[in-house]
């Protein structure tokens, strides 16, 4: 990300379109980090026997995007 950050930055002034393209590559990876961050975050505990568990969200309803 810091890569193409810079490379946006430099191509800024002289080469806009360059910039363009960097920058929508430095949103995409932002956008995927975070969705890979809230997949490892928001797994739900272990859970010890059924009844513990019973509550407990599915996985694809604890990790929602706000992209």
């Amino acid at each position: 990300m810091t890569v193409q950050a810079g490379v946006a930055l430099d191509a800024l002034d002289t080469r806009p379109e360059i910039s363009r393209k960097a920058m929508r590559q430095v949103r995409d990876s932002g956008r995927e980090a975070v969705r890979e961050l809230r997949a490892t975050t928001s797994r739900p505990p272990r859970c010890r026997g059924s009844r513990d568990c019973g509550n407990l969200p599915s996985a694809s309803r604890a990790v929602t995007s706000s992209w």
